[in-house]
Formats: structure tokens, sequence, C-alpha cells
């Protein structure tokens, strides 16, 4: 395990200054680095059972098809979680980042099973980019799925991670590497979260409605603990919205009129 966990009420742990040395060497070396156990068990519960049976579309890509989830709050709300400025400074101190902005676009999508797609060779050096956040949630380790990477245009594979249920991935940008993801075998499937930072204001910024913070007074990065198993956050359109854990749900507040 890194150290650095999330929950429903935002960054429970960090790295030590140690971990977080090593982690970035390995950052910097390869491209990427795996945070072991990023999600909560609790969590990565409601998660996994928000998105079972969910529904898929199929999208073609220059790295390949892949099959990804409609539009749902499970997105919003990692969205959210990962935007928090605690976790936001501990992604810069483990990839390097002077300052990171938001990470707004994000999807989950589905690989393996009956249908077999991979990701094949590519980069993230996308306009604008500064760091891709993966985060495995699939329902239980699968056969092949591993994430490489390698320099460039060379042969040599840098690094081969096998994430487990929970795990999270920081992909570096950086025109030097490119990175894949296996074939996944057999009848389980990888599904995966993956947001990118990108520069200009941060995520708060761009996305609360002027007046909020006065009329809700949230704390603890905006993220609210109601009768035990609530939380309230902000989605990526700028609604503010509240998950109840017990009973998987989700429905958006209306702001107080000033």
């Amino acid at each position: 395990m890194t150290g650095m966990r999330v929950g429903l009420s935002g960054l429970e742990s960090v790295p030590s200054v140690s971990e977080r040395a090593r982690l970035q060497r390995h950052f910097t070396r390869t491209g990427c680095v795996k945070l072991s156990k990023f999600l909560a068990p609790s969590l990565l519960k409601l998660l996994r059972d928000r998105i079972k049976g969910a529904a898929y579309e199929l999208r073609q890509r220059g790295s390949g098809p892949e099959q990804v989830m409609v539009t749902d709050w499970a997105q919003d709300l990692l969205v959210f979680l990962v935007n928090q400025p605690a976790c936001v400074r501990s992604f810069e101190d483990i990839s390097g980042s002077e300052r990171l902005g938001a990470a707004i676009r994000r999807k989950i999508y589905r690989l393996g099973g009956k249908r077999g797609y991979r990701k094949d060779w590519h980069d993230d050096a996308e306009p604008g980019w500064q760091l891709v956040v993966a985060v495995n949630l699939s329902a239980r380790p699968c056969r092949g799925g591993l994430l490489q990477t390698r320099g460039s245009g060379a042969r040599r594979v840098l690094a081969t991670l096998r994430t487990l249920p929970g795990d999270a991935v920081l992909i570096s940008t950086s025109p030097r590497f490119q990175h894949r993801v296996t074939t996944v075998s057999g009848r389980t499937e990888r599904v995966s979260f993956t947001t990118a930072f990108e520069s200009g204001a941060s995520y708060l910024r761009r996305v609360r409605p002027q007046g909020t913070r006065k009329h809700v007074p949230l704390h603890r990065g905006l993220a609210s603990w109601r009768h035990g198993h609530k939380v309230v956050f902000f989605t990526p359109t700028g609604h503010l919205a509240e998950v109840d854990d017990a009973r998987g749900s989700i429905r958006t507040l209306r702001l107080p009129t000033p």
C-alpha cells in the first residue's frame, strides 16, 4: 500500500515523505506509478453497487474500441474526490507537477469479457493535459489487462503494472512516453474510471456557483457528512448534489436564495 487513500469524506491518508520520493522517482523513470488501495473499501463498494448493470455504448478511439458507460453520478463523485485540494497536492508531489488545474473530463469504460477489447500503444499528450488518473473499479481481479509503458517509439517496456479493484494509476502526459492495456482474457471484465488534469483554474473555481459557500457551509474540501452516511459534493456541471451511501442514490440540492 502506498499510504494514499480517498474515501467519501475526502483524502483519508497520504504517503510518507520517503514514500512520495520513491513514487516520484518511479513516475519520472517509467511515466506511470500505482497507488495501491487508493479507494477506501466503503467507497469502492458504493461505486461497484452503482455501476453494476450499467448501460454502455461502443466508441472508437485511436487506441482501439472501448465500451464507455453512459454518464452517471458515479463518475461525477470520483471527479469531485480526486479534485479535492489535498488530493491534488499529493498528485503534484508524486508526479512532480508544479500546479495541476482541474480534472473535468471523465469516463468509466470496460475491457474484456466477450468483447475482448484492449488498448493499443498510445500517448496522452493532448493539448493542456497535465496528468491522467485511472482507477480500477472491476468487480474482481481479471486475467490480463496490464498497464505497460515504454519510451515513445521504443520497444523496451519500462513498467508493467497489475492493478486490483480500488487501485489507482497516475499516467504521464509527456510525449516521451506511450502506454497500453493488454488484452483481458477469460470471462472477467476490467472496469476503469479515468480523468485528466488540465492546465488552468482549479476544480472548485470552475464549477462552484457564486455565493454557494456562504449558504451551504461545507467543510473538508467541500465534502460533508450528514447522518453518518451522506456526502455533499459539486458535480462537473456546477450543481450541488448529495449521495446517500446507505441507499446508493443521489439527488440534486437546491441552493438557498441569497
